[in-house]
């Protein structure tokens, strides 16, 4: 079996038939790199697909477990969106600021969450909850709306409620 740290699969570890949060890889595709070998031939190498059901369910375990869907199942160029900001930026940026949340509030993690899929994307409604520093109780109500193409996450847009998130404030001081 692949070895999961936080949700991020170890570069390399997923395979086609093996299963990450009870969601069954599909399939493995070649996909040209864009870069010449030494033989003047386009490099190849394996790229993970997955349905918007795959996606989601996989998100929604990620979620439950305060995580983020791991890094292989996002495109290259996928983007983070936030309500709360209205700034798009790469995808594996927006995982810091998970990281520093993670550190402050322990507990924290998605509850009451609905996934809903469609042909090429998925949305997942949750509230955030945890225990903040102070040792007041969190809960952030919230949506994603993520975006599949060819078989990845190309974009992610996050609502949250921004006044229930403005207690985060002490962790992002």
């Amino acid at each position: 079996m692949p070895t999961f740290v936080d949700s991020k699969v170890l570069t390399g570890d997923l395979q086609a038939g093996m299963d990450f949060a009870g969601v069954r890889v599909q399939t493995l595709s070649p996909r040209a790199t864009g870069r010449d070998n030494r033989e003047g031939e386009r490099d190849v190498e394996a790229k993970m697909s997955w349905t918007a059901r795959q996606i989601g369910e996989a998100s929604k375990a990620a979620l439950e477990r305060g995580t983020a869907a791991p890094l292989e199942m996002y495109a290259a160029d996928a983007t983070v969106w936030h309500n709360t900001d209205e700034v798009d930026g790469p995808a594996r940026d927006a995982r810091g600021n998970l990281d520093i949340l993670r550190a402050a509030v322990p507990n924290f993690r998605a509850a009451e969450t609905r996934l809903h899929v469609w042909e090429d994307g998925c949305a997942l409604q949750y509230a955030f909850v945890g225990t903040l520093p102070s040792g007041a109780a969190l809960r952030i109500p919230g949506c994603i709306i993520v975006t599949v193409r060819d078989g990845l996450i190309a974009r992610v847009q996050e609502y949250v409620d921004s006044a229930h998130a403005a207690a985060l404030g002490e962790v992002f001081q």
